[in-house]
């Protein structure tokens, strides 16, 4: 059962928030430390590596799911806790430019803010594929 719609739809997720964790902390040409969210002193650093770090075991864990297609019950829990923790992301990500005007920063920094919502949304579908799943076969069984 790993070729379900479910399965794309954890890899979409999966790579989304790879990119945004790549995004998030990027590496200027010169080496200083850099992000797409605002421009940040030093101090803030250890929370961008926190988020970055977030956003790979979410990342991670989106991908983990996709193997767990015999234990429908444990993926619609990792599902549930992977979208947790990535509106909680995104809320962390919105309090980092909450005094930032939107009007004036670059696309990139609003597609940073947005990536989170759209794995959000990809594992929604996926959750809803694995319910529709458990739901034929418990049918299939009533049959037998």
């Amino acid at each position: 059962m790993i070729q379900r719609i479910q399965t794309i739809h954890l890899l979409i997720a999966s790579l989304i928030t790879g990119i945004c964790a790549y995004l998030v902390y990027d590496q200027s040409e010169l080496g200083e430390p850099y992000n797409f969210l605002v421009e940040i002193p030093l101090e803030v650093e250890i929370s961008l590596r926190f988020l970055e770090s977030s956003l790979l075991v979410t990342s991670f864990l989106s991908f983990i799911v996709i193997f767990l297609f015999k234990f429908r019950k444990t993926q619609l829990f990792f599902c549930s806790i992977n979208q947790l923790l990535l509106f909680g992301i995104f809320l962390v990500m919105l309090y980092f430019t909450i005094d930032v005007d939107f009007r004036s920063i670059p696309y990139q920094q609003l597609l940073v803010l947005i990536t989170p919502l759209f794995s959000v949304t990809f594992i929604a579908l996926a959750i809803r594929g694995i319910k529709n799943d458990r739901a034929l076969i418990k049918s299939m069984d009533r049959l037998r």
